[in-house]
């Protein structure tokens, strides 16, 4: 397939299969079912550690690394 197969959009049976692989995704990487949440991005591509770069349950207790949002956005809330 080329750049002109693209031209007046993309062939019609190519898009539910995109669909269905960035819906698996989704779901596959960008969910944790233990906290029902989806985060905004990956910290490997080693299956199964995709989000291994969130603080554990003891470190967020204990307030490390940040107590404000651990690399997110709401780390530009107030103390």
């Amino acid at each position: 397939m080329n750049l002109d197969d693209w031209r007046s959009g993309p062939p019609a049976r190519i898009l539910p299969d995109k669909a269905e692989q960035a819906w698996e995704a989704a779901w596959t990487k960008f969910f944790l079912p233990k906290t029902g949440l989806f985060y905004d991005y990956l910290g490997s591509y080693v299956p199964g550690r995709e989000l291994a770069h969130l603080p554990t349950a003891e470190e967020v207790q204990r307030g490390f690394p940040d107590p404000c949002g651990y690399g997110t956005g709401m780390e530009d809330c107030m103390e």
